[in-house]
């Protein structure tokens, strides 16, 4: 399926509903941006249940790695500390890490990190928030994609590309299976 080119205003309407959305950017160094803006609209319409995957693999740089997981499950659900451990628990089983990596991970800062490790603790972070819409960069898809299904990556990828909303925002055209949306104009 084909949509027209849309503004911002129709954008926050369509593909804010369940599908598998491809959002294409005018132009690649826009796509951050975009990114921002969709995160913003999903949150509104799923108040906690958004997970982004920016390419950066951003996380808070001076929490552990631990502290990156839990945060933002804590802070919507306010769960003991007990229930949070249980949580990122299940997760690393779902990836099928050791248990000595787990906690090597655990205690490490974001800037000792490679981008692969970074990428592979926001999608921890992405399965435990239990999303309903997951909002990712183009270049992150590709990443995710091209991994071999039996990684740790691919294990957790797949969780996340089960949920009501996916959205993938690109300068490529939309891989078969995604509605396709083109960003035309930035309305403010």
């Amino acid at each position: 399926m084909t949509m027209n080119p849309v503004t911002l205003a129709q954008l926050s309407i369509n593909p804010l509903q369940s599908g598998c959305w491809w959002v294409t950017a005018p132009h690649g160094d826009m796509i951050a941006e975009w990114v921002d803006v969709l995160a913003e609209e999903a949150k509104a319409h799923w108040p906690g249940r958004v997970a982004v995957l920016d390419g950066a693999a951003t996380l808070i740089s001076n929490l552990r790695v631990w502290e990156n997981l839990i945060l933002p499950v804590w802070w919507r659900d306010n769960l003991p500390i007990a229930a949070l451990e249980e949580s990122v628990a299940a997760a690393f089983d779902l990836a099928q890490v050791a248990q000595k990596q787990r906690e090597k991970l655990a205690v490490c800062l974001p800037a000792a990190l490679d981008r692969a490790d970074r990428r592979f603790v926001m999608l921890l972070r992405s399965v435990l928030i239990e999303p309903e819409c997951v909002i990712i960069e183009e270049d992150c898809w590709h990443d995710l994609v091209a991994r071999s299904q039996e990684s740790p990556h691919a294990k957790l990828f797949s969780r996340l590309k089960a949920v009501t909303c996916l959205i993938v925002v690109g300068s490529m055209p939309a891989l078969a299976g995604f509605f396709q949306t083109d960003i035309v104009e930035r309305v403010e």
